[in-house]
């Protein structure tokens, strides 16, 4: 049976899977349905915890329910900070190399004491399209639009020009760095 013909629930707070496998699932159905990347930010095994509790087991130890929780975050959360320097132009410039921007966005999901399920218990869904317009997986661009680019730059068009037309027909968001790039692979071709 193919995995998009199983009935998963939607995810949202307080909802209920009766494995991790059924959760994992539906969260990245979620994930590629509201392109939102999210990856594991920390776990804890029910053999792990339950050997913090004193007064017996307190997780089921069994293969769907492996984990006492899972917490899921944006691969854009945080900041980065820059350790290294460049110096350029008279002074010291952070050297930056991450894509994280401080997003919010959030899954916290437990498995629950009573009904031995697994329960989303905070879900949060910051993600502004000024945020995720810039997501590096957004900006990709698929065969057609590619094709758009290179037929617009050998024309010798603008890279301003390119990257409007660009979010005008297709939707997506350029950075003319993007635009640059393009045009730069055109020039390795033709070389």
């Amino acid at each position: 049976m193919d995995s998009s013909q199983i009935d998963v629930p939607e995810i949202y707070v307080s909802v209920s899977y009766d494995a991790w496998a059924t959760f994992f699932l539906a969260l990245q159905r979620f994930a590629d349905s509201t392109c939102q990347p999210f990856i594991k930010n920390s776990c804890r095994l029910a053999a792990k915890a339950n050997a913090r509790i004193k007064n017996g087991p307190y997780f089921l130890d069994s293969e769907d329910l492996r984990y006492s929780y899972y917490d899921f975050r944006c691969t854009h959360r945080g900041k980065y900070k820059s350790r290294k320097t460049v110096t350029g132009n008279g002074g010291k410039e952070p050297k930056y190399k991450s894509f994280k921007d401080g997003c919010k966005a959030k899954v916290y999901t437990s498995v629950d004491k009573e009904t031995k399920k697994v329960v989303i218990r905070e879900l949060i869904q910051e993600h502004c399209p000024e945020i995720y317009r810039l997501y590096p997986q957004t900006r990709l661009l698929n065969k057609e639009e590619k094709a758009e680019v290179r037929r617009y730059l050998k024309l010798k068009v603008s890279t301003k020009v390119v990257r409007d037309h660009v979010e005008g027909e297709f939707g997506k968001s350029l950075n003319l760095h993007d635009v640059r790039n393009v045009k730069q692979r055109i020039r390795q071709e033709v070389s």
